[in-house]
């Protein structure tokens, strides 16, 4: 798989990214901390609704 991750926006400190060049199975979002697992989010809002929601947990960047 050729390509990269890109910060796309930055929430409370946490990177969320797209894979470039996005092929139809990298169309998704991710959370660039370990924390979050590798989910993927369809869209950034869902990305920032998710660190927003989980971020009145004690958890490291």
């Amino acid at each position: 798989m050729d390509g990269k991750w890109v910060t796309v926006m930055i929430h409370k400190g946490f990177e969320i990214q797209t894979f470039t060049p996005a092929t139809v199975d990298m169309l998704h979002y991710r959370i660039n901390n370990k924390r979050f697992k590798e989910q993927k989010y369809n869209t950034v809002s869902e990305a920032v609704e998710e660190i927003d929601t989980r971020g009145a947990m004690n958890f490291e960047r």
